[in-house]
This record gives structure tokens, C-alpha cells and sequence, in this order.
């Protein structure tokens, strides 16, 4: 059985700052000794991303209609991956007696990320040892993997509606199983089980209209369960989510608290739940005038590009967002310019159902070196979603994360 290695370093550092936007880069280093499947050697694992940045969100480790190739590419864009617990709770037992965690059994590790399918032969040698891989310089590193409570590719998987989530343990909405109760040892053993690169904490998360007696209790259960979590010798590289709603004192007090404890990075929670974009900017502000600035801050559900633009100016480095998927969802297509010049964007999708694409040869967005608009044209993809075709939604997604990503 392979013995792995758990222990990782996170460092971040600041590469260039504005104000308080900043661009950065964030490593994960596990420079210990690793079985390999095949032999055992020294090996130093070092994976980084570059920030502002946004993580891909995935089903179990494969984003929604990508091909192996296509996701091999973005891999050399942002080489990361935003996994949910509750999309794994139902192969947790299945992990844990595959004993080699997540990277090996999503498949992707250094050694699976530059696997060439054409040139597998019917030897005895393992495809995945093929002698011809790229070059040192075009290898892809490991890929780096952040888990979420949440399913990045659903908002509603924390059910928080009830406050079910306490001090000693939380539910989640499982697709296959419906709301499940998850104890915090199980947490603990599937965490170590999965051992992925980042970890987010449970937390409370709030609406952000409810009223200021279940916000404050959103904070301090919140800060009591990554108490716990922290005291455990499973528990990975924990990143701390501020709490705390609508209600800024609360967010003040999570952040400051949050800020005490031994976290790899920051997550600033319970946002993209009701509040408008001024609202928005306040909570960030507000939170991260309490938080050290020499550790990485994550901000999910955010996902606009004016929302991700304010976010940005005001210090934010990591984003984990299903916009282009909810866009890919409804037949739009991200148009937005990449050449920012300090105002709002106005306009920056196009419903391609619309029947004034029907007979529009134009790619999707004039320029873009996606392969979908390489190759196809608008009336191309309207016809295909219009009849319900899944190479649509694969095309449509294509673009929309391919420019997406092109925006950070």
C-alpha cells in the first residue's frame, strides 16, 4: 500500500499591490519522501497559481462538459480544481479503501495530466509510464485541488435554511442520498482520506436579510467548529470562513477571531445570498481590513465581472465560481472586452437561443481563440441548443470558461 505523505506548505506572496488590490502567488510545497505506484523515490511536489485567479468548478473532479484534452488546456491557464465534499460523500468508503487520495483517484497528478493516449501501445509497460512525454517545459505540474463544503456546481448544498448545521456536526444536500447528517469525526476521516491541497472549514453560512440573533450565531458556531477542526491531526490546510451575514459588527468579530487562529488562508462566506453590490463591497471592505494580509483570501459565489472587479480592487485573490456554467445552463454566451478602462461593464453576454442568430455566421466573439469560435459560428450553436444537442452546452461552455478565465 502506498504510504502518502499529508504534509504540505502553503505560501503566499504578494507580487505587486495597488491600493489594496494586489496580484500574487500561491504554492503548495510537500517536499517529503512518496511511494510512487512503481518505484519509491525522492520526490518534491510544488504546484502555484497565480492571482487573481478563478479555481474550475467540477463534478467529482471533472468540470461540466469538458473532454480530457479540452480541460488538459485550461489546466495551462489556472492548473486548479474546486472539488465539494457533498459531491464525494457517497465515495468516501470507496477512497479511503483506494488509499491514495483524491489526486490519484480523479486522476490528476503530474504523471496522469501528461499521459499522450496516442502513444499507448499493447506492451507490458504501463501507459501511464510512456517514455514519450513532453518536454520539461511543457509538462503540466499536479494538479492543485481545493475542497469545498459546498458543490461548487450547486449554491443550495449547504442547507442552512434550518440552522442545520451546530457545533458537533452539519448536513449536506447529497444528490444521491438527499440531506445527510455528517458528524465532525466523519469530517475529520474523510478529510484525511481525500487529502487535498486546501480545505475549507464547516461553517455557518446566513442569508443576508436574516435577522442579527441567527447572524451572531452564525459566527460563534462557525469559529467553535474550526476550533475543532484546527485541534485535529487530520485536518489538512484549513481555510477559515468569516461569517457573519449582512451585519458588519458580526463580520468584523469573524474576521478578527478567524484571524487568531493557525489558517492556511481566508474565505469570506455567506456572499451571493441576497445582497446588492454595494452591500457587497461594505461586507468585503469591512472584512478585510481585519484580516493579515500575508495569507490567501478566497471569495466564492461572486462571480459577475463587476462583481469580480470590485472584489479584486479590494484585495481579493482567489474566486471559485459556476458563472460560466449557470450561463453555459442558459444558452448565454460571455462576450465582455478583456481590455478593462475603469468602468462598469454594461454588456457582456449573448443569448445565443435567441432566433437572430439563426442565420449569423460570425463566430461566438470576434478574436476570442477558444476552439468553439475558432471553429463554429453563432448560427452553428443556436441551432444545436435549440435542438437540444449536447454538443451545444460542450461548445457554449468551452467559450464561456475559456474567456472567463482569460479575464483574470
Amino acid at each position: 500500500k502506498m504510504k502518502r505523505n499529508t504534509d504540505r506548505n502553503v505560501i503566499w506572496e504578494t507580487i505587486k499591490s495597488d491600493g489594496s488590490a494586489r496580484t500574487g502567488k500561491l504554492t503548495i510545497k510537500r517536499p517529503k519522501n512518496e511511494e510512487n505506484i512503481e518505484n519509491i523515490e525522492k520526490i518534491s511536489i510544488e504546484k502555484s497559481i497565480e492571482t487573481p485567479c478563478c479555481v474550475l468548478a467540477s463534478h467529482i473532479g471533472a468540470p461540466p462538459n469538458f473532454t480530457l484534452d479540452i480541460w488538459n488546456k485550461f489546466k495551462r491557464i489556472s492548473n486548479s480544481v474546486q472539488i465539494g465534499f457533498t459531491d464525494m460523500f457517497n465515495e468516501a468508503e470507496v477512497l479511503k479503501a483506494f488509499g491514495k487520495g483524491i489526486h490519484e483517484f480523479v486522476a490528476i497528478t503530474e504523471r496522469h495530466n501528461n499521459f499522450d493516449p496516442s502513444s499507448f501501445s499493447h506492451s507490458k509497460a504501463s501507459p501511464l509510464s510512456s517514455t514519450s512525454s513532453p518536454s520539461e517545459s511543457d509538462r503540466i505540474g499536479e494538479t492543485l485541488v481545493f475542497l469545498s463544503i459546498r458543490d461548487p456546481l450547486n449554491n443550495n448544498s449547504i442547507s442552512n435554511g434550518d440552522l442545520s448545521v451546530s457545533e458537533d456536526s452539519f448536513h449536506v444536500l447529497n444528490r444521491g442520498k438527499g440531506k445527510v447528517k455528517v458528524s465532525m469525526n466523519q469530517m475529520e476521516q474523510m478529510v484525511e482520506d481525500f487529502d487535498a491541497d486546501l480545505i475549507e472549514c464547516v461553517s455557518m453560512d446566513v442569508p443576508h436579510h436574516i435577522n442579527t440573533k441567527k447572524i451572531r450565531k452564525s459566527v460563534t458556531v462557525s469559529l467553535s467548529l474550526l476550533d475543532k477542526f484546527l485541534a485535529s491531526k487530520k485536518r489538512g490546510n484549513v481555510l477559515g470562513v468569516i461569517q457573519g451575514g449582512g451585519d458588519l459588527i458580526s463580520r468584523e468579530i469573524s474576521a478578527t477571531e478567524t484571524a487568531k487562529r493557525p489558517v492556511a488562508g481566508f474565505i469570506i462566506g455567506s456572499l451571493g445570498l441576497g445582497e446588492d453590490l454595494e452591500a457587497q463591497k461594505s461586507i468585503i471592505s469591512r472584512v478585510l481590513e481585519k484580516l493579515p494580509s500575508d495569507k490567501v483570501r478566497f471569495l466564492p459565489g461572486v462571480g459577475s465581472p463587476n462583481e469580480v472587479l470590485n472584489a479584486i480592487e479590494l484585495g481579493c485573490d482567489v474566486f471559485n465560481s459556476n458563472y460560466p456554467n449557470i450561463l453555459t445552463e442558459w444558452g448565454q454566451a460571455i462576450v465582455f472586452s478583456l481590455d478593462y478602462d475603469g468602468t462598469e461593464v454594461s454588456e457582456f453576454k449573448l443569448n445565443l437561443r435567441d432566433k437572430k442568430y439563426v442565420l449569423d455566421t460570425n463566430p461566438i466573439l470576434e478574436g476570442c481563440k477558444c476552439q468553439a469560435c475558432q471553429q463554429h459560428t453563432r448560427a452553428y450553436v443556436h441551432h444545436l441548443l435549440n435542438t437540444h444537442e449536447m454538443l451545444g452546452n460542450i461548445l457554449l461552455s468551452i467559450h464561456n470558461c475559456w474567456h472567463y478565465f482569460g479575464f483574470f
